[in-house]
């Protein structure tokens, strides 16, 4: 996704999409791939209205069983071909993951929610904006701005032991030993029971790169 609209990577090299808007978040399951951007709602099911959904969602996710959240200045889940608002949501929608026992987890600008049934609780843990979600085994990570990660279980939230507090993180990934991947700052972290700075020859080499972002 660009703020040329989406493009696509094939053997023939980049393709771009027949539509220039901007993108604002991305859901891909299986050869599907729905797109926001801002103004009129994402494609829900084969006969989405245009005046009904969310109009500037900032973030997309399939759920394992195929349902599409979408998430902005609110919570909306797409029922076959129309788009639910299930809350509002303070500080707007920045982040969404789908935890253990399949529960929906909401990163906004001031913290972590997470769903029960059709009703929002806010999880006991940071307050500043989280940038980032990512799902393991039996907790969820969040990755804040300016407030370092978390660990997420529950209705509760503790930090990662090894990044530091006022640490603003980038991106976060899993790789398939089930362990994170972060980058905070300018470092990079390997994440198991706590997270280690990761070093590498290649990255002395390199000197100061500044903030890793991805």
């Amino acid at each position: 996704g660009t703020w040329r609209g989406l493009t696509r990577m094939g053997p023939a090299g980049f393709t771009p999409g027949s539509d220039p808007a901007p993108i604002t978040a991305i859901a891909v399951r299986d050869t599907l791939t729905v797109a926001a951007v801002p103004g009129r709602p994402p494609p829900c099911g084969t006969r989405t209205r245009p005046d009904s959904g969310p109009r500037f969602a900032t973030t997309l996710r399939f759920s394992a069983s195929g349902t599409l959240w979408a998430g902005g200045d609110g919570l909306w889940a797409c029922d076959e071909n129309s788009w639910r608002l299930i809350a509002t949501i303070p500080g707007r929608a920045t982040a969404l993951a789908e935890g253990p026992a399949a529960n929906l987890w909401i990163g906004s600008g001031s913290g972590v929610l997470r769903l029960q049934g059709d009703s929002l609780r806010a999880v006991d843990g940071p307050d500043s904006a989280v940038v980032d979600l990512l799902s393991r085994d039996s907790s969820v990570l969040a990755g804040t701005w300016g407030d370092g990660a978390w660990s997420c279980s529950g209705q509760r939230c503790s930090r990662l032991p090894g990044i530091e507090p006022g640490g603003h993180v980038w991106d976060m990934a899993r790789d398939g030993d089930g362990n994170a991947w972060i980058t905070a700052d300018s470092t990079l972290y390997h994440c198991g029971n706590t997270c280690e700075a990761f070093e590498h020859a290649e990255l002395r080499a390199a000197g100061d790169l500044g903030p890793i972002a991805a």
